[in-house]
This record gives structure tokens, C-alpha cells and sequence, in this order.
């Protein structure tokens, strides 16, 4: 009789941890995923040079200061080390500080150039974006003429945390972040321009990929590793609207794109998560093939992490 009970017990047991592990939400990429991901994109998969450490540290303080941190205990420690080592130009806690850990990302992972609007900012994102550019104006030490990639390289750090995103979380928070690539849904029933920014102008992570790394590598045009990572990205950004039979229709006289694409016959025209999340793995992956190579013949970045 007690084998009995004890074996109900333990079927009981087993019963709630599979429901906890099916119900429990799965949350966005962690500290220490985020900083993973920033390091293979920023050095490459197995860099052979010796980086500063202390300064990736402050990096990864600032990145998470900007863009994840919500009230967590951590913020003040931060904000006390990035200022320890002379980053100038930091707000206080308390300015950035708000209680919606869940659903934080709707307050900043928009897209790093958006501007959120009254109550939509209550994570005080424009102050918060100084964090980063400030830190990244340190660590680099900007000469006159390349100031124009304090902000480009501080973006693009960002941006490599939103893939992160992407590539983790789970669909339930996808609206709370800058799409990733335009999605058939968004265009059912349009005859649209084939292009990412979409029937609202409203710019996807691709596009502003391919907008920061022309402005962080204004000088590097014309380099094999430059040319490689812009191809890829033009050829992604619309990655989910490609048809296998492209229609055109003349509307005003313009000839524009009316979507056929198999994504419509399946889930009501919805792109499966998983398959956005493989997207995001895949630009993730190549990031880190070209930009470390970029970076390196950048005399800020040498100045940050090899000096």
C-alpha cells in the first residue's frame, strides 16, 4: 500500500514539473547570452589577439544598462562602476528606472534611432541611449573626425542584443521589438513596393543593420568583407516576402510587387517563430564572420581593446 502512494506521489510530482517547464514563459537572452553573443560578433568565434577585458566589461554594463535593465539591484552597482572609470555624462538610477521587467522591450527594443512618446517612455530612452554612446566615446577614444561612429558603433551593439532577442525569446513578447525582416502578414491583401520598410515606412532591424554599418564602416566600402556583409543583409531583409513566382502589377503606373508567397497557405499568412528565430541565429552567425575583420582596421576599435 505505501509503494502504491509513494508511486502516485511521484507521478504527481512528475505531472507538475512538465506542466512548470510547458507553462513557465521562456524570457529573452540573458547577461551573460547577450555579452556571448557582443564578443563573437565584435572578435569573432576564436579570436587570436588578446582584447581588454576591462574595458568589454564596461561595454556590457552600458549595453545592459541601455537596454534590458528595468529595477534590478544590479543597476545602481553598474552605474557606479562605468562612472569608477571615468565614463562622464550618466544619469542617475532613478531616471531610467521602471517596473515593467516583463514586458520591457516595447520600451526599448524598438529600434535604437525611434523615438518613443509620452507614456510609451518611461524608460527615458533618449537619456538611456547616452549611457552607451558615453561609454563607447570612452573606451574608443574619438578623434575629431570620427565621431559620426560613436553613435554607429553604439547601434550596432545594440542591434546585435536585439538579434539576441530574436533569435530566444518566445512569440509571445515578438511585438515588443523592432521586427526583424519584413512578414507576409503584414502585407495580405496589399499590392505593395518590395521593399523592408514597409506600407507604414516602418523600418526593421535589417534596415537599420544595413543603415549603422554604413555609417560605422563609411570608409571600408569597398572591401571584400563590407560587400559580403551588405549583400547578405540586402538579400535577407525581405527574406519572408521572396516568391517563388513573383507577380507584377501596374498600379499608377508603377509597377510594384503583389506577393505570392507560400507563407500565405500556412498559419493565415503568419511566418512560423521558428523560423524567424532560425533567421536571427543565421545573421547573428554571419555578423561574426565579417564585422570582427571590419572592426580591426578601425583605429577606435584598436584604441578600445588592443592598446
Amino acid at each position: 500500500m505505501d509503494s502504491i502512494l509513494r508511486k502516485n506521489i511521484w507521478i504527481k510530482y512528475f505531472i507538475f514539473a512538465v506542466f512548470c517547464i510547458v507553462t513557465i514563459p521562456c524570457y529573452a537572452r540573458n547577461y551573460n547570452g547577450h555579452n556571448k553573443d557582443l564578443k563573437k560578433v565584435l572578435f569573432g568565434n576564436n579570436p587570436t589577439a588578446t582584447f581588454s577585458r576591462k574595458n568589454f566589461d564596461l561595454l556590457c554594463k552600458a549595453a545592459y544598462l541601455t537596454i534590458d535593465y528595468t529595477s534590478q539591484p544590479n543597476g545602481e552597482e553598474y552605474i557606479k562602476s562605468l562612472q569608477a572609470n571615468g565614463i562622464k555624462n550618466l544619469p542617475p538610477i532613478n531616471a531610467i528606472t521602471f517596473s515593467d521587467n516583463y514586458r520591457h522591450e516595447r520600451y526599448t527594443h524598438m529600434g535604437w534611432d525611434v523615438g518613443y512618446i509620452e507614456v510609451n517612455d518611461v524608460a527615458n530612452w533618449n537619456l538611456r541611449k547616452t549611457i552607451l554612446t558615453s561609454t563607447v566615446e570612452k573606451i574608443g577614444k574619438f578623434k575629431k573626425n570620427e565621431k559620426i561612429k560613436i553613435d554607429a558603433f553604439a547601434a550596432l551593439v545594440y542591434d546585435i542584443h536585439i538579434l539576441g532577442d530574436h533569435a530566444e525569446n518566445t512569440i509571445t513578447t515578438k511585438s515588443d521589438r523592432v521586427r526583424l525582416t519584413s512578414e507576409p502578414e503584414e502585407y495580405k491583401g496589399q499590392v505593395v513596393s518590395p521593399t523592408s520598410a514597409g506600407p507604414f515606412n516602418n523600418p526593421t532591424l535589417y534596415i537599420y543593420l544595413l543603415y549603422h554599418t554604413q555609417r560605422l564602416f563609411r570608409d571600408q566600402k569597398d572591401t571584400f568583407e563590407y560587400k559580403m556583409l551588405e549583400n547578405f543583409l540586402n538579400r535577407n531583409k525581405d527574406y519572408f516576402l521572396k516568391s517563388s513566382e513573383p507577380v507584377l502589377r501596374a498600379v499608377d503606373s508603377t509597377s510594384l510587387l503583389v506577393l505570392n508567397n507560400d507563407y500565405f497557405l500556412k498559419s493565415g499568412g503568419q511566418v512560423p517563430y521558428k523560423d524567424m528565430q532560425r533567421l536571427a541565429e543565421k545573421t547573428l552567425k554571419t555578423l561574426s564572420v565579417y564585422i570582427p575583420k571590419l572592426l580591426a582596421r578601425e583605429a577606435f576599435f584598436q584604441r578600445a581593446f588592443f592598446e
